[in-house]
């Protein structure tokens, strides 16, 4: 039995992979998680064998109680055939993998599907929660989402080809929790561009140079990527930034070293208008604090049908200020004006031949004020005391875009001594947020705060996703090209 795996100083995986050939026969592992499979040479089809797994623990087994594989015709196999496994979900009992088989030179995916373990008690035959150690084990390997190995038909094995992969690091995959999205263009960017893609969950920033130094393609969210560690990645040629912002990336130095960044815009526009038209209206119709009311039994104690404790606005005919027109702004500027709202937008911070309104003309007579445009210099903390100054005691602020546009602590004040009616924010300047931040400290009764989540629609990160991908394939597609030519 031959061991055909790349050593682990080929791959910078944080767990073990193995997989092993003999005959026709061939098995892996992923920490102490084992699979099986064969290669059935009556029908020419890798399988993935129905019988147990053991888990080495003694404690319990899984057995693969589904499995759902699209194959091709028997003929079709060239003599070289490639197996990829990943964990999809964990859940109590049980784990969904993914397989992949490619086949020839070029990795052609030639047969998908998932396959489900579920973890038995030994005696009682009946379904347990995973163990701990196993599934503390499962959760590390879906960091390395993609495993390659090398089985030859019919005949004794090769070690695998030195050929390089382009290396993919994805650093903050938790971030679009994968999972819940179809992730089959991460599957044809290994199968089309011999690509490995490796996925850490989240990557802190002591960690940020081990994991990138030898990475040809980055793709990144929140995670910061500075000179300091983008210096020891001497092969990194491209950075995808899931998420329109690119303030946590070195551009500067990338500029300089010749890696192109590539963020993603327009994914989150639905999801993101939707989420501060709601933060408009609860503030409005003082949702949240009636449904406090409603929790405290006010209604049941109440002396007549309703309650009246807490003004509602209606927003139709109200003015609507806007900072920022993109595709965001021009959205948000529709659904208000949708409910009978005037709009106005205000001039470009820091542009000086903008023919439009400045934000400070405007402030005095709006009714809701919404932000919706970059953190730059120009417009680094654009709400401060003197702007919340020119606010009506009765106008609402809403920030679905960078927290750094507002002085934090002058809007503290100003709720605190209701010098504007209300405030909801979906970012704060540090994310996510220190215990005693200023605006969580204490419960401020004008004041709503969500966790950056306005974009996080699954339409919205799978658009996201998918043009994540496509940039990046691109990428590979023009170094494909390149080398070739």
């Amino acid at each position: 039995m031959t061991d055909i795996t790349p050593t682990l100083a080929d791959y910078p995986y944080k767990v073990t992979i193995a997989t092993r050939w003999q005959d026709n026969d061939a098995y892996g592992h992923i920490n102490n998680v084992v699979y099986y499979g064969f290669f059935d040479t009556a029908v020419n089809r890798f399988l993935i064998e129905e019988g147990g797994l053991d888990i080495h623990n003694g404690q319990s087994v899984a057995y693969v109680v589904s499995s759902q594989c699209q194959y091709i015709a028997p003929a079709a196999y060239p003599e070289d055939i490639f197996v990829g496994l990943r964990v999809i979900k964990i859940g109590r009992s049980s784990v969904t993998y993914g397989l992949s088989v490619y086949a020839g030179e070029n990795k052609r995916r030639v047969a998908h599907g998932q396959f489900v373990h579920v973890f038995v008690d030994r005696k009682t035959d009946k379904a347990i929660p995973i163990p701990v150690n196993v599934k503390t084990a499962l959760e590390s390997s879906v960091e390395v989402k993609f495993s390659m190995a090398k089985m030859t038909k019919n005949k004794a094995s090769q070690p695998l080809s030195h050929r390089k992969q382009k290396q993919v690091v994805f650093l903050d995959a938790e971030t679009m929790d994968l999972p819940s999205l179809d992730t089959s263009s991460l599957d044809d960017v290994q199968n089309n561009f011999d690509a490995a893609i490796t996925l850490h969950q989240q990557t802190q920033a002591e960690d940020v140079a081990e994991r990138i130094k030898n990475a040809d393609a980055v793709l990144v969210n929140k995670v910061v990527l500075q000179a300091k560690d983008l210096q020891q990645a001497s092969q990194l040629r491209y950075i995808g930034v899931t998420a329109t912002g690119m303030n946590n990336i070195d551009r500067d130095y990338c500029e300089q070293a010749g890696i192109t960044v590539q963020n993603v815009e327009g994914y989150g526009t639905d999801s993101v208008a939707q989420h501060t038209l709601t933060l408009a209206l609860n503030l409005a119709t003082n949702f949240v604090t009636y449904q406090r009311d409603m929790r405290n039994q006010a209604w049941s104690a109440s002396s007549h049908f309703c309650l009246l404790n807490h003004p509602v606005v209606e927003l139709a005919g109200k003015h609507a200020v806007i900072v920022g027109h993109g595709e965001l702004g021009k959205r948000v500027e529709a659904l208000f004006k949708a409910m009978g709202m005037q709009v106005s937008i205000a001039a470009r911070p820091g542009k000086q031949d903008d023919p439009r309104p400045s934000l400070a003309s405007l402030l005095p007579n709006a009714d809701v004020v919404s932000l919706h445009c970059p953190l730059t210099e120009a417009t680094d903390k654009l709400i401060n005391a003197e702007t919340l100054s020119l606010m009506k005691p009765t106008a609402f602020l809403i920030n679905t875009a960078r927290g750094g546009l507002i002085d934090e602590e002058a809007l503290y004040h100003a709720l605190k001594n209701n010098q504007i009616g209300g405030a909801g924010l979906d970012v704060l300047s540090v994310e996510p947020p220190p215990f005693d931040h200023i605006l969580l400290k204490e419960a401020l009764p004008n004041l709503l705060v969500t966790p950056h989540n306005a974009w996080i629609g699954n339409g919205a990160r799978q658009k996201l996703l998918d043009s994540a991908i496509d940039h990046l394939s691109a990428h590979l597609s023009s170094c494909l090209s390149a080398s070739q030519g």
